[in-house]
């Protein structure tokens, strides 16, 4: 499988954060499924403030490219503003069938 285009989505993720606050952008746009967070203890991203800085969240993508969460065909990337902390978090996440979701959500 070839990597996604990181720049076009950490553009995508950056415009889509700072208008509403968070974003959901996947790697393969026609992904159908449910959605489960796949963000570890240690494969998260967190900046200071509001804005993503595009660089930081690419540079994020690329040291992470290789982790299993990055390399599933129906693999996204989440963003979120948590505003009483001031400090916007970048994850990753998948999409996948509803008895899966309902496993790994605990549901």
């Amino acid at each position: 499988m070839s990597l996604p285009a990181w720049k076009k989505i950490v553009k995508k993720l950056a415009f889509e954060h700072q208008q509403d606050g968070s974003s959901i952008v996947l790697f393969n746009p026609h992904s159908k499924g449910y959605l489960v967070n796949l963000t570890e203890e240690d494969l998260y991203l967190e900046i200071d403030g509001k804005e993503l800085q595009s660089k930081k969240v690419r540079k994020f993508l690329w040291e992470n490219r290789k982790k299993r969460a990055f390399q599933r065909k129906r693999g996204l990337v989440w963003s979120a503003y948590v505003e009483d902390e001031d400090k916007s978090y970048v994850g990753v996440g998948a999409l996948t069938t509803k008895k899966v979701a309902e496993r790994m959500n605990g549901v």
